[in-house]
């Protein structure tokens, strides 16, 4: 960027930059060029930092436009076009911006680093509490070694990035300029933040952040847990389906359990239910009027044929869906169709129920709204079909059973 005599305010022309929050900032330092660059001069050198008071020059030289994106800020794109800068808006000595913006980098490195170790303390906080609160059987979690090292060792490494964050600390307000030490503070910090994350999550169960082997359940619980005693006296299927979960039974029909239910829905992101239409609205809350209530709920609702179709009120097997979208027919052998040999219609829905929850979790944090969300598993299946029909609608060509 050319901007000869900046000091004196002479115009000058700017590309599109793209940075967040413009639109809410009063303020911005830019870090132009101001004399040329020349073969004599390193790349650092002649750049100046300039003050610009954004909503002044806003409209006489100064323009910005909204990108709008998938994430909780506005993202913009920040052109300047002929913006003067008059010589109070230098910042310092011109031509010596570069250090300035360095030694402002290090002392954002240093910060940004002490704010992760804060992080990684608190997930150790909590997985440490955890596990001398967590019971099975008969004793603390926390006695065990395989909970016990990882704590430790997230432990450790919060205390070296600690240690460095200090270290870059006493050197930066001393006078120096700790460029190494604040990004080996950085570097150490996120990796133990990280590392602690990880570990916490773990101690709490794993895969999906929650732990509990105990089903407080009535009648047997879940059908799938009696599909075989593969595990422990549980199903294989159960087992692989809720490992690190913990459940409970609440009586919706009683007033009491319904007031634990919503104060539930209150703190919850998501809400999942695979009843039958209208089965939810008997007992309380049907999915429309619960995510009316709690506003930034998401409620999936999973189906075997649609919430408003004339099949909505069918019961829906994995091997029957298998067979209605087709997927039977290009398995087994020419000679006789086959269903998959896992239950793929399950999960395929499943997975497909997941990622839109994950869509519908992203839009909510730009709109600060949940939203209801539909799969039903003769759908999903369906579009596994496409290519095949694809094949018989455009080429007549029939897709053969491959085995």
């Amino acid at each position: 960027m050319a901007w000869p005599g900046c000091a004196q305010g002479i115009p000058a022309a700017i590309g599109g930059i793209r940075t967040s929050r413009a639109e809410h900032s009063d303020l911005m330092l830019l870090l132009p060029r101001t004399p040329p660059l020349t073969d004599r001069m390193k790349k650092t050198d002649g750049l100046s930092v300039i003050l610009v008071d954004m909503q002044q020059a806003r409209g006489i030289g100064l323009t910005i436009r909204p990108i709008r994106t998938l994430m909780n800020h506005v993202t913009t794109e920040v052109f300047f076009d002929h913006l003067r800068a008059p010589a109070e808006d230098l910042i310092g000595d011109e031509g010596k911006g570069f250090c300035y913006i360095r030694t402002g980098m290090n002392a954002e490195r240093i910060l940004i680093a002490a704010e992760v170790v804060g992080d990684a303390k608190w997930f150790i906080d909590r997985a440490t509490a955890y596990a001398r609160e967590r019971v099975v059987p008969g004793r603390p979690i926390g006695h065990n070694q395989g909970i016990q090292f990882p704590i430790a060792r997230a432990y450790t490494n919060m205390r070296a990035a600690k240690l460095m964050v200090r270290e870059a600390l006493r050197q930066y307000d001393d006078g120096a300029n700790p460029g190494p030490e604040a990004n080996m503070a950085r570097t150490l910090a996120a990796d133990a933040s990280f590392e602690a994350a990880n570990m916490c999550f773990q101690t709490h169960g794993g895969r999906c952040g929650c732990a509990g082997d105990q089903d407080r359940t009535r009648g047997g619980g879940q059908t799938a847990r009696h599909y075989d005693a593969t595990v422990q006296g549980t199903s294989a299927y159960f087992a692989w389906l809720n490992r690190g979960k913990e459940s409970a039974v609440l009586h919706l029909k009683a007033a009491k359990y319904m007031v634990v239910f919503l104060a539930m829905l209150s703190h919850a992101d998501v809400l999942v239910q695979n009843l039958i239409p209208g089965a939810m609205a008997r007992v309380g809350p049907d999915p429309v009027s619960a995510a009316a209530r709690f506003s930034r709920l998401i409620v999936a609702n999973i189906g075997g044929y649609g919430q408003d179709t004339a099949n909505a009120g069918m019961r829906a097997y994995d091997i029957l869906v298998q067979a209605e979208s087709g997927i039977a027919g290009v398995n087994g052998t020419p000679d006789e169709a086959c269903k998959i040999g896992v239950s793929a219609a399950d999960i395929n829905t499943g997975l497909t129920a997941d990622a839109r929850v994950l869509e519908a979790l992203l839009s909510r944090s730009i709109t600060g709204r949940g939203r209801q969300v539909d799969v039903a598993m003769f759908d999903v299946m369906a579009d596994r079909m496409a290519v095949p029909l694809l094949h018989y609608e455009q080429a007549a060509r029939q897709t053969c059973s491959t085995g």
